[in-house]
């Protein structure tokens, strides 16, 4: 399936195409093409911009606009013509407004300038997505932290919550029977990170997502509480062979999980 998506900002764009990048990734099957329009500061470059990419095929715009007047303009054209529209930030700065009291400044790019670590959270988020369960293997030195575990231990919003504090991570799925790539090997051993899961915990996740799929878990050998016995114990197996450091995520939030890891390779 095909999707067409602007990304309209009044500065950069990077905060509305990493949070794009962020939901698109729990999609599959998606081909999306992704225009960019930075820089929009006035209500006159709002009307041309919204009619080219409808012509073009255009069906949705992804807006972090701060300014009231141009982000209504926003809404107006993408209503004119039958373009899907989404705020990034408009929902939690009304919330936020609302509960305090205090009215947006709608400066645009002051996010970059109050942040200085703001570079480097997006491109933590981007280098994460790109090596998101075994996806581009030889970046995998660059990474601050590489992690491992099997099918849905919790690998990606760990990764993610990870990113998110400006760490790059490569996540590495391992598979029953099948040797992860070896360039693994040649990572640091102080940035190998292995996950775990109770058996338990796992087969109730897998489940939910075979149910979700239309399938009966109980036919599924993905699900079998056995095989995922098997599956963790060489798993863990392998997690010392490489020496990693070894968390378990059974009772543990992907807050605490990211603060323990952090704090374990000296990080924070």
């Amino acid at each position: 399936m095909n999707l067409f998506v602007a990304v309209v900002s009044d500065s950069t764009g990077e905060t509305a195409e990493s949070m794009l990048h962020a939901a698109l990734s729990q999609f599959s099957g998606l081909d999306v093409s992704i225009e960019r329009h930075r820089l929009v500061r006035d209500v006159e470059q709002v009307e041309e911009l919204v009619h080219s990419f409808s012509q073009k095929g255009g069906q949705l715009v992804v807006s972090t606009l701060v300014k009231r007047d141009v982000r209504a303009e926003l809404v107006r054209a993408t209503q004119k013509y039958n373009v899907g529209y989404v705020s990034m930030l408009e929902p939690l700065v009304d919330k936020i407004s609302g509960l305090t009291g205090l009215q947006p400044i709608q400066e645009p790019g002051v996010i970059r300038r109050l942040d200085g670590d703001y570079l480097r959270r997006v491109k933590a988020i981007e280098f994460t997505l790109r090596c998101d369960d075994g996806q581009s293997p030889e970046l995998m030195h660059e990474a601050d932290i590489v992690l491992f575990g099997v099918s849905r231990a919790g690998k990606t919003p760990l990764s993610i919550w990870l990113a998110l504090k400006g760490y790059a991570v490569s996540n590495v799925p391992l598979l029953p029977g099948i040797a992860p790539d070896r360039r693994v090997w040649d990572v640091d051993p102080l940035k190998r990170v292995g996950l775990l899961i109770s058996p338990e915990r796992l087969r109730a996740i897998r489940c939910e997502r075979i149910l979700a799929m239309g399938l009966d878990p109980d036919r599924a050998s993905y699900a079998n509480l056995d095989r995922i016995k098997s599956e963790l114990s060489e798993a863990e197996e392998l997690m010392k062979k490489l020496h990693c450091r070894i968390y378990d995520s059974t009772n543990q939030s992907y807050e605490e999980l990211a603060r323990n890891i952090l704090e374990d390779l000296n990080l924070l």
